[in-house]
């Protein structure tokens, strides 16, 4: 495969394999399962486990594990078959004792384990700018890449940190209420929201009073909260929910003219967005363009969008993919 071609996961048959932007098969369908590319890595399912692949086909990190994650800042979450023994130790608590649980894990990108977590986390996120979340007991925590915990307990909920910043929430049941902490640990933006997103663009969703609305890092409204639901800003458009219908508005609370009303919006990616109104799933541009999806089509995730000019879509069993002016680029009839 040629250096920096990008490749898309298709199917034929119940086999997975990749195919170039032009819908030529580059990586030969044989494996169970298969995600796109991130950083250089792709997952695949062999033999009932997953593993890792480079751009070329090779095995990075042969099919042994569970379930494997994709790659974020280097690092891969995977969950071994089963691990016997292992010291948990987090926020200075030390548990040496042999145990008989799988144990998440983090991989290099040669896939090399850097990281062993102790089985007794319930849930681990990826890492993102440096820190990755962590359950433990009934608190959350965020540790770096050498496992320490930097921050924590902080919430009873808590979300990645993007724009250096993480939304948190603690209270009790039916009084929760989130803000935001940056990566001292420190309130950034009061606890005074009833739910909220990440930060993108520099503003996040949060919800007062039953509505949703924008925020700057200020803790300020920049779109006053009155939507019944929103979605984070990508390539300056949010969608937006007013109860009924969804839309696009850009940072100033405009909605995107001659665009909508919508009964699904996804995420605006290279400039369109796929988005379904009375007549079916439609193409939308940023200039409320709308080109009709290929008849029967659905988008497999239209929050995801049109990630290196395709979006993934399926129709029946099929899985294929479709270009930004409603061409296939693998038609999932194929499949």
């Amino acid at each position: 495969v040629r250096e920096g071609l990008t490749l898309f996961p298709a199917s034929d048959h119940g086999r997975w394999g990749y195919i170039s932007a032009d819908g030529t098969w580059r990586l030969p369908p044989r494996y169970e399962a298969a995600d796109r590319f991130h950083q250089g890595r792709a997952r695949v399912r062999m033999g009932g486990k997953e593993g890792f692949i480079d751009g070329q086909g090779q095995w990075i990190v042969a099919p042994k594990y569970f379930e494997v994650h994709a790659y974020s800042e280097g690092l891969a979450r995977v969950m071994p078959v089963w691990h016997n023994s292992f010291v948990a130790q987090i926020a200075g608590d030390a548990i040496p004792r042999p145990i008989n649980k799988r144990s998440p894990e983090f991989l290099d990108l040669q896939g090399k384990v850097v990281l062993r977590l102790p089985p007794e986390l319930s849930e681990v996120m990826d890492f993102h700018e440096g820190k990755a979340a962590v359950h433990y007991g009934s608190q959350w925590y965020f540790i770096d890449s050498s496992s320490h915990a930097v921050l924590g307990p902080v919430s009873t909920s808590a979300a990645d940190f993007s724009e250096k910043v993480a939304l948190c929430c603690a209270g009790p049941s039916g009084a929760v209420k989130c803000g935001y902490a940056d990566d001292s640990g420190s309130v950034a933006i009061a606890m005074m929201f009833d739910d909220g997103q990440a930060f993108s663009e520099s503003l996040a969703g949060v919800k007062s009073d039953g509505f949703w609305g924008f925020i700057d890092h200020q803790g300020q409204f920049v779109i006053r909260a009155t939507y019944s639901a929103v979605k984070p800003f990508s390539e300056g458009l949010a969608a937006v929910e007013d109860g009924v219908h969804w839309f696009y508005i850009d940072k100033t609370g405009h909605r995107l003219a001659g665009a909508g009303p919508f009964d699904q919006a996804g995420r605006f990616v290279n400039h369109v967005a796929a988005a379904k109104n009375v007549s079916g799933w439609q193409i939308v541009g940023a200039n409320s363009s709308l080109i009709h999806f290929p008849a029967g089509e659905t988008p497999v995730n239209p929050d995801e969008g049109f990630v290196d000019g395709l979006l993934q879509v399926q129709k029946g069993g099929g899985v294929g993919f479709i270009k930004p002016d409603g061409t296939y680029a693998w038609d999932p009839g194929s499949s």
